[in-house]
């Protein structure tokens, strides 16, 4: 749900106002897209910008564009992957975008896993990485695509499973004056359209967003015409018989002018919703976001009907029993209860999941879940091992008496802060399972060198290590 207005003590209001004066950027006359008349010469933005969110003024897609779509939608179903022969049959969901992206889809794929919200043949990616722009991700060649790639593969898919991607891109510093900056910000965005369509050869709908509020005023109001006039390509393209792309449409629209709500209620308020800086989103607009796009994800006709479990089907989400991280520069000593799981030189992360509910049928896919702690840096690169013991307490673990990793399951990519890991461990708990192993541990090893400490938020935070098992898996009497 989107968060609705909330009255606040005077004082409180009074530092957002300060803010919204600092900022520079209170308009009241700013309307979001969605909410302006196509017939009132008024509401067109700087005199050309055409008001909704879709070519000819409206908020939903011509019946040329949704007929594109529709045909397109038929053909999500879960994939076999060619490229990962061992990968059981899926349906690959990526975020691809900058920080704010990362941070956004973070917050709202760890949700998902904990309720185990989508269907079971349906994998999360976040493929979000800060410090890049719409500019620096537009061609193939970017580093950043054998980031993408790395990512892919860790959640245990193929570039082919990959169907769905949510995209949501800018520039730094903003693309220039209105409309020239907007339209070179449409030109990056189809530039990383044709880089994912060429990327995964079996995507089919790509769901844009542009910015939330914020510092960057009015450049993250006309972002979405960049957007808008990307669509608006793909229509254009559809009439001359020419378009070949995924379907492009809008994913959840997240603008709002300040504390001045939409007509659904949405707001941004720099004291609820940012970090002092004025662009990122803080946990509360984090939320925001991801409470969007699990209502977009839940209730669109285009969407539910792959990411919602179909009838028959489920997935498990087990939490953390125990985590904790421990120190070889403090051997004896236990952080067992710390809400953040450190990653840095000399560290390792020890996280472990109870099995005693599960029978002995092996699970089609498992994949392990953890969320970035939001600050101030990510996690770097790193290696995830099986435990050799699960036999273990986070009440007593320290460096001294922690079991040694095993065997290794595969490469950690890094990820910026706020994000959201997901990586493939079926193989390890069907093993698991096979063996009557009343539980299962890992370890996440960093590099001998680690530049940028950073952590991961562990079960003593609000968004615990987890566990999501998938397939034919029955649970014993109790299980919740």
């Amino acid at each position: 749900m989107l968060c609705l207005r909330s009255e606040r003590p005077e004082s409180s209001l009074a530092a957002a106002l300060l803010l919204l004066t600092l900022f520079n950027v209170a308009q009241a006359q700013n309307l979001p897209l969605s909410e302006r008349d196509v017939g009132n010469p008024a509401h067109w933005y700087l005199g050309s910008g055409e008001p909704g969110l879709y070519p000819g003024g409206g908020n939903m897609p011509s019946a040329a564009h949704l007929a594109y779509g529709m045909a397109r939608l038929a053909l999500i179903h879960p994939r076999a992957s060619i490229t990962q022969p061992n990968s059981a049959p899926a349906i690959g969901l990526v975020a691809v975008g900058m920080s704010n992206a990362n941070q956004e889809w973070g917050r709202f794929a760890w949700q998902a896993a904990s309720q185990a919200r989508y269907d079971p043949h349906v994998v999360v990616v976040d493929a979000a990485q800060g410090g890049i722009d719409a500019t620096g991700m537009d061609d193939g060649s970017e580093p950043y695509w054998s980031f993408f790639d790395q990512r892919v593969a860790a959640a245990g898919l193929g570039l082919d499973q990959v169907q769905i991607v949510w995209l949501k891109q800018s520039i730094q510093g903003g693309g220039g004056p209105f409309p020239a900056g907007a339209a070179i910000l449409q030109q990056s965005l189809a530039g990383i359209v044709n880089v994912l369509q060429a990327r995964c050869p079996n995507l089919q709908m790509i769901l844009l967003s542009s910015r939330i509020w914020g510092v960057s005023e009015p450049w993250n109001f006309e972002t979405a015409f960049a957007v808008k006039g990307l669509i608006g390509d793909q229509v254009n393209n559809l009439v001359a018989g020419t378009e070949t792309r995924p379907w492009l449409l809008w994913g959840p629209y997240l603008w709002a002018d300040g504390l001045t709500p939409r007509a659904d209620g949405l707001f941004w308020d720099p004291a609820l919703h940012l970090e002092a800086d004025g662009t990122h989103p803080s946990a509360g607009g984090e939320q925001q976001v991801a409470d969007a796009l699990d209502t977009y994800f839940s209730s669109q006709t285009h969407t539910r009907s792959w990411f919602l479990p179909a009838p028959g089907t489920q997935a498990w989400s087990l939490s953390a029993t125990d985590d904790a991280h421990v120190d070889a520069a403090q051997p004896n000593m236990n952080f067992g209860h710390d809400p953040a799981l450190r990653w840095a030189m000399g560290t390792r992360i020890h996280l472990r999941f109870s099995l005693a509910a599960t029978t002995t049928q092996n699970v089609e896919r498992a994949t392990l879940v953890y969320r970035v702690e939001a600050g101030p840096n990510g996690a770097g690169a790193g290696s995830l091992f099986v435990a050799s013991s699960a036999d273990w307490s986070e009440d007593t673990l320290t460096q001294s008496n922690a079991p040694a990793a095993g065997a290794l399951l595969r490469m950690i990519p890094s990820t910026s802060r706020g994000g959201v890991h997901h990586l493939d461990v079926t193989a390890a708990v069907n093993a698991a399972i096979a063996g009557a192993d009343s539980a299962i541990a890992f370890v996440l090893v960093p590099p001998a060198m680690v530049a940028f400490p950073g952590a991961i938020l562990s079960r003593d935070s609000a968004e615990a290590p987890l566990l999501l098992l998938a397939g034919p898996t029955i649970f014993g009497d109790g299980f919740e």
